[in-house]
């Protein structure tokens, strides 16, 4: 997810088949779990921790943190970190 993902998915606005799947999925019962991909400025910003808890309390496993994608330093991402490994392991 990029930063505004979260941000829109926690408000409700599912304007996109890539958001809408999951968010109606998460409500039929389908186990959905979800990790970032941004870094350390975008994550600041207040509405990501406030959407990040909006999604859990629906159910949704947002991977942040040490369990999932730690957030990088500005302008010093590479997909090639992205620990897909996580992701997948979620899942049941």
């Amino acid at each position: 997810m990029s930063c505004t993902t979260p941000n829109k998915w926690g408000a409700g606005i599912a304007d996109t088949l890539a958001i809408g799947l999951p968010s109606e999925g998460v409500h039929l019962g389908v186990p959905v779990a979800a990790m970032p991909y941004f870094n350390q400025a975008q994550g600041a910003q207040p509405a990501v921790a406030v959407s990040v808890e909006r999604l859990r309390a629906q159910g949704v496993r947002v991977l942040i943190g040490a369990d999932g994608y730690e957030p990088h330093l500005p302008k010093q991402g590479g997909a090639k970190a992205f620990p897909w490994a996580r992701a997948v392991a979620a899942l049941p």
